[in-house]
């Protein structure tokens, strides 16, 4: 597999180099397999001078990157409207809907694909006035794509009536009622034909369902209550049904949305709508609905979300909430509603403000989009922010920005004002550790012992390790795992005596180097501890990788076998070095050299040490599961796979590593009806690891049942197909054979049988290929064959090609020199932008990647 994203991370890794138009240019579609942390490093200069990347692949919150970057790119076009959407227009999918709704105004005339490429939580939102406007003379598109997902969505979320405005046909496949009874006779009609209230009577107390309304008469009654000058009263003492309020809620939403003084929007949540806010829809908590909101409502309505609305039985959930926020506060430049000099808007808790508990879904792009980096100077400190941003929910990339931020801003900032996972950022500098008195960092050791277990941070531990001068056992306790921190020079100058006293604290710590463990050992046997017993070795934990395989030995077997039935001195085990492994369990093998017990008693994970030439079953029924369970290598599999089979059993369950061992040898007295069973369990099974084989045991596979040959290939190893003749192959098989061969690994062959040439002369004869030019079904029979093609293949067959050729292993210099000519020449129906990233194998890709750099200037 190719490791996009780590190339190019190696490439920007190096001084000077970063994400240029010349590289995006190369990178083309790649770009959408690259983090956001990458992507937000690219540059508006960049964007404008690249070709358009085709971002369609990319997930929205890369859209939504690669979207602001280049607006900022193309903003000198924004005064040419026309202008502005041709070069804007590939990367509209990440806009918000602020900026589509700005673009329906200015006769654009949009393309039916870059709508149905919009992000569908805007499509969803746009009125018919929106798409209208947006779409201009391409608005008969909308018909001819009336049956696209994307444009049936927006449809069908629109009434008939708006739709018919249109022109164009569109129908929505809803059903709503034809007819309207009316509210009651409690309105009247003034002069300008606007329903207004009676003198006696309050709007809604009738009991029509909203169901049985029509548009109009729904917009009729919310007209009643604009103009009702007790509504305030109303809301507050009229006792009405539940169908009535969620009519009533949308006719008086705006009014509270829009109140902008303090008092007044906690009126409104607190006390006029308390009763109605759980009614709250999709489309009232939509961006189109929530964008105009005042400030001060907008606060009140991300506090009401997160903290008291209950959304069990609602048709939309958290993620839409925090959506209508990322779209509210990304309206604009810098922190939307902080205003310093006002004071109901210059609170410093900003982000407590109006994302609150919703910043859980918040991404590093959002962060660095809502606000200015100069502006939010003043919010990193602010204990409110500091507590919403120390949720371990929350990505990793986001805590460790607002770390980076906050000791941007103040470098003395103190780490006991952090409190949780905030504490356990990597990315606190290490200047701040190298601050802190030894009193000072022996606290904030227990602080992150607390809140950061599990989290290794080798640099922290290092740095934290150094400021202690004096180690006693209640240092290392709180050291913890940070113990690994410690210099060798420390641990040299800790008396044995502390160290034998920490034993059980020093052997629970995971991350100890080499040398650090032989130090300690060395330290405290030294001063007459005796690693002497089982029981010791076992209480050392993981510094057992630290004891010479010379006490090891002294301990008698019978013991060591008691402490290898437990899996966390296993664990360790397998950690050490591979002389005091071998050690082990040869000490193990000598409790009953009988191979059952042997293998029975070896831990499954350190089965490699058993020497070869002790696994011949002379005796006694092998077990199979114990065996299945154990990892074997190649030559332990040799010696013990013909007794095994001996024994009566279903083959189809040994195991990758058991199967590896079939030889000639090893089943010369088996019989054939079990060989060709044996074959058969090693052929590609879909869940399972490839029964790696050599051709050695592959032709011997094929000489052992050549002439009981049967026509179902799939049932053979892919590999040992190469060995097949093609008179073992019926002719109306043949497609089917070169199929199965497809999946074989052609490099296993020996070049002197010359396979390849080969194969694929019996495979044109087969398919009927004539020339150079192989077709998309040619290469879907072919397969892996493809690696064994010259360069005249490569470049004039179908594109389909390069994807095969993903699988090769190695290729010759003439062949990636024709894969680099076929990509770079643009000329493929990938395109240019494809160069050589997702297409070819590694060790290509590296080769292009290189020969890219250095025309880098």
């Amino acid at each position: 597999m190719c490791f996009i994203k780590e190339i190019i991370t190696k490439y920007l890794q190096t001084s000077g180099n970063s994400l240029g138009s010349t590289e995006l240019n190369i990178i083309g579609s790649n770009v959408c397999s690259l983090d956001l942390s990458t992507l937000t490093t690219i540059t508006a200069n960049s964007i404008s001078d690249a070709n358009f990347l085709n971002v369609a692949t990319c997930s929205a919150e890369q859209k939504r990157i690669l979207y602001d970057i280049s607006s900022t790119s193309f903003s000198s076009y924004r005064a040419h409207s026309t202008d502005f959407y041709n070069v804007i227009k590939s990367y509209l999918g990440g806009a918000p809907l602020s900026d589509i709704v700005a673009l329906s105004t200015q006769n654009i005339s949009m393309d039916i694909n870059i709508f149905r490429s919009l992000d569908i939580n805007v499509i969803t939102t746009l009125t018919v006035t929106n798409v209208q406007g947006l779409m201009g003379d391409q608005l008969q598109d909308l018909k001819l794509f009336e049956n696209d997902t994307v444009i049936q969505t927006w449809v069908n979320m629109q009434t008939q009536s708006e739709l018919d405005t249109l022109g164009v046909g569109l129908i929505n496949s809803r059903t709503y009622p034809t007819t309207a009874q009316p509210a009651t006779d409690n309105t009247a009609t003034s002069a300008s034909g606007t329903a207004s209230p009676d003198s006696t009577t309050s709007p809604g107390t009738d009991s029509t369902p909203a169901s049985t309304m029509s548009d109009v008469t729904i917009s009729a009654f919310c007209a009643m209550y604009s103009n009702y000058s007790y509504t305030v009263a109303f809301l507050q003492t009229e006792v009405v049904s539940d169908e009535m309020k969620k009519m009533i809620l949308p006719c008086v939403w705006k009014m509270a949305l829009s109140s902008n003084v303090t008092s007044e929007v906690n009126l409104w949540f607190d006390v006029l709508l308390k009763n109605y806010l759980r009614f709250l829809t999709r489309n009232l908590i939509s961006p189109i609905e929530v964008q105009s909101a005042s400030c001060q409502a907008f606060q009140k309505l991300v506090f009401y979300m997160g903290n008291n609305f209950t959304y069990n039985s609602t048709e939309f959930g958290p993620e839409d909430v925090y959506n209508t926020i990322r779209s509210y506060l990304s309206t604009g430049s810098g922190a939307r509603c902080y205003n310093p000099s006002d004071p109901e808007l210059n609170s410093t808790s900003w982000f407590f403000n109006y994302i609150g508990s919703f910043v859980k879904f918040i991404t590093l792009n959002d962060l660095t989009s809502f606000i200015s980096t100069s502006q939010a100077e003043v919010f990193w400190e602010d204990q409110a922010n500091l507590e919403l941003f120390n949720n371990s929910t929350l990505a990793v990339d986001v805590r460790n920005y607002y770390i980076t931020q906050l000791f941007t801003v103040n470098p003395s900032f103190s780490l006991f004002k952090l409190s949780g996972v905030l504490l356990c950022s990597t990315d606190i500098p290490s200047a701040v550790y190298m601050s802190l008195n030894e009193a000072n960092t022996m606290a904030i050791l227990d602080m992150r012992n607390e809140f950061c277990n599990g989290i290794e941070d080798p640099q922290a531990f290092a740095v934290l390790a150094s400021n202690i001068k004096t180690i006693t056992e209640e240092i290392f306790v709180t050291l913890g795992g940070a113990a690994s921190g410690l210099s060798n020079t420390q641990i040299t100058s800790v008396p044995p005596t502390v160290l034998i006293s920490s034993l059980s604290t020093l052997g629970s710590v995971t991350t100890w180097g080499q040398d650090q463990a032989n130090i300690i050992i060395q330290s405290i046997t030294s001063s007459g501890y005796q690693i002497n017993s089982a029981a010791v070795l076992e209480s050392l934990g993981t510094l057992v990788v630290g004891v010479p395989s010379a006490l090891l030995e002294k301990i008698p077997a019978s013991e060591l076998l008691h402490a290898s039935r437990n899996p966390a001195f296993v664990s360790s085990m397998l950690q050490a070095p591979e002389l005091l492994q071998e050690t082990f369990v040869t000490k193990i093998i000598s409790v009953d050299t009988r191979l059952t017990e042997v293998v029975q008693n070896v831990p499954d994970a350190l089965a490699t040490k058993i020497p070869p030439s002790q696994l011949v079953f002379s005796e006694g029924s092998p077990n199979i599961s114990v065996i299945n369970k154990k990892s074997w290598t190649k030559d332990q599999a040799t010696m013990f796979l013909g007794t095994l089979v001996e024994s009566d059993f279903d083959t189809e369950q040994l195991s990758t590593s058991v199967l590896q061992g079939f030889t000639c040898t090893s089943v010369q007295k088996v019989p054939k009806t079990k060989i060709k069973q044996l074959i058969r369990a090693c052929r590609p099974r879909t869940g399972r690891s490839k029964v790696e084989l050599t051709e050695p045991q592959l032709t011997c596979m094929y000489n052992l049942i050549e002439e009981d040959l049967d026509q179902n290939f799939i049932d053979y190893p892919s590999d040992m197909l190469l060995y097949f003749r093609i008179q073992d192959v019926q002719e109306s098989n043949c497609r089917s054979y070169f199929s199965a061969l497809g999946a074989a690994d052609f490099s296993v062959a020996s070049s002197l049988l010359n396979k390849g040439q080969q194969l694929f002369s019996e495979a044109r004869t087969c398919l009927g290929i004539t020339g150079l030019s192989l077709s998309r079904d040619h290469l879907d029979v072919l397969g892996n064959m493809v690696c064994t093609l010259n360069s005249s293949y490569i470049q004039n067959s179908d594109p389909l090609i390069l994807e095969n050729l993903k699988a090769c292993t190695d290729l010759s210099e003439n062949q990636v020199a024709a894969m680099e000519t076929l990509l770079l020449s643009g000329e493929t129906q990938y395109g240019y932008e494809t160069k050589c990233f997702k297409l070819m194998p590694c060790f290509v890709l590296a080769k292009c990647w290189s020969k890219f750099l250095m025309t880098v200037p």
